[in-house]
């Protein structure tokens, strides 16, 4: 991969994403929830120690083995 620094979380690294110019982003996980429940954007993992309660199905980084 190559990282591709932005400034902050705002609206341009959402819009590459959503337009496939990259295929993974790092986001506050509310700029993404829309698009989660939508199908438009699927979600890896959470940094988070639990799993989300509105969003049972993505594991945390934890989970996965990843840290």
């Amino acid at each position: 991969m190559t990282h591709i620094p932005y400034k902050g979380a705002g609206p341009a690294p959402m819009m590459d994403l959503w337009a496939a110019m990259c295929l993974s982003a790092r986001s506050p996980f509310p700029l993404l929830a829309q698009q989660i429940r939508a199908g438009t954007v699927r979600a890896l993992a959470v940094s988070a120690e639990k799993r989300l309660p509105n969003f049972p199905d993505i594991p945390t980084f934890k989970g996965t083995g990843l840290r």
